[in-house]
């Protein structure tokens, strides 16, 4: 750009050439979140004329339209200088309700671009195009721990953080009874943050198979088993805990609540054979005496 001004000494005339700024006619911000939760990022602009280049002008920005919607894009900058970077408030993102489901999200918004005058040159700021900013959006469920029976003895019921896990009553003396549980992760969704788990333990009666594990993809299952064994007669409680963490990498790890698995049985003497006949010969004798 020329501002047309004459410099010199009678030998001459010299004019100030100044370089208008530029930028890339496109750019793409990559946002994560979690579903049904705002974000939003700084956006950056770069000033893409040499930075040594002489009379150089530096960019700034005219705002931004066509906003996609539910998207967000506000703010300005000014004064990059040549091959600069800068953001001032320059900010893109998406609104809560647009993430409610697990997925990506794509949005876009046009960014005006202005070239500004420096060195007092008097040349003001000039429109210098626009950049088209796409904004993709990534929105990821926390991982879920979901617990079923898939075989064995007993009954599981519950959910959520409590369980039980109920042998029954009235169970004989000498036996082992196993049921066979399953923890899931959810159904399986690429935006699914993967599962941590830690078991705690059980013991007297009752032991476990359940180990702990580094990470369940989403839609990955871990099965155990919970034995009983009735070595005397009483009633029997214990509580397996499961504690998870949610794993993201680009959000970051995120604990779950602890759930617990409450066990109950209740065994039974087993019947005096010896007393059972001699009851029975009773009851013969009795229906003698009276015919």
């Amino acid at each position: 750009m020329n501002n047309g001004a004459g410099t010199g000494s009678g030998q001459g005339i010299y004019l100030d050439n100044y370089r208008v700024a530029a930028a890339a006619s496109t750019q793409t911000v990559t946002l994560n979140t979690r579903t049904g939760v705002s974000v939003s990022t700084s956006l950056s602009l770069t000033n893409t004329n040499n930075v040594t280049a002489p009379f150089q002008e530096n960019l700034g920005t005219t705002g931004f339209s066509g906003t996609t919607s539910s998207f967000t894009a506000s703010g300005s900058a000014t004064g990059i200088a040549g091959g600069g970077t800068g953001s001032d408030s320059l900010s893109v993102g998406v609104t809560a309700g647009t993430v409610g489901t697990a997925g990506i999200y794509s949005g876009a918004t046009t960014l005006g671009l202005q070239t500004e005058d420096v060195n007092s040159s008097g040349l003001g700021n000039a429109g210098v195009g626009n950049q088209i900013v796409t904004i993709n959006v990534n929105a990821y469920d926390f991982a879920t721990a979901a617990f079923s029976q898939t075989a064995g003895d007993g009954s599981l019921t519950g959910g959520g953080v409590s369980y039980t896990l109920d042998f029954g009553t009235g169970l004989a003396l000498n036996t082992t009874y196993t049921a066979t549980l399953q923890l899931a992760n959810g159904m399986f969704s690429l935006y699914k943050d993967s599962l941590q788990g830690a078991y705690g333990t059980v013991g007297g009666a009752f032991s476990e198979t359940a180990g702990n594990f580094a990470s369940l993809t989403s839609g990955g299952t871990d099965t155990f088993t919970v034995s009983f064994f009735t070595g005397s007669t009483g009633t029997f409680t214990d509580t397996l805990t499961f504690n998870g963490t949610s794993l993201n990498t680009p959000l970051g790890n995120a604990a779950l609540g602890q759930i617990n698995i409450g066990i109950s049985a209740v065994a039974i003497p087993e019947p005096n054979v010896t007393a059972l006949l001699g009851g029975l010969g009773m009851l013969l004798l009795l229906r003698r005496r009276r015919n």
